[in-house]
């Protein structure tokens, strides 16, 4: 039959192994875990930074486009007529160059 410590040392040895395998597990886990919040971090930073960059260019649009009513409608309320007329061809031939087409 089969020697008790043989049946013993098998056992030692398993429990041994599943020990020594469990510690890299754990080992391999949390340098897994490191790597996930530090690529979770760079993406908050890149994603901030985009936001950012994304206000910035909306208000140099709001800033362009309140420049742009500013002149066209400042004839208007001074009650010039050749302004008027001027900031408005300016404002034609504005559309005009964005569909492509010239006066």
């Amino acid at each position: 039959m089969v020697d008790e410590e043989l049946i013993t040392l098998v056992r030692d040895i398993l429990i041994s192994t599943y020990l020594v395998v469990g510690i890299l597990v754990m080992l391999a886990l949390l340098v897994l875990a490191c790597m996930l919040v530090k690529a979770v971090r760079r993406l908050f930073s890149t994603v901030t930074r985009t936001v950012e960059t994304a206000n910035g260019t909306l208000e140099n649009v709001n800033k362009a486009s309140e420049a742009a009513l500013k002149f066209v409608t400042s004839p208007a309320s001074e009650g010039s007529a050749a302004s008027f007329t001027n900031g408005l061809g300016m404002l034609i031939g504005f559309v005009a160059g964005l569909r492509g087409k010239a006066r």
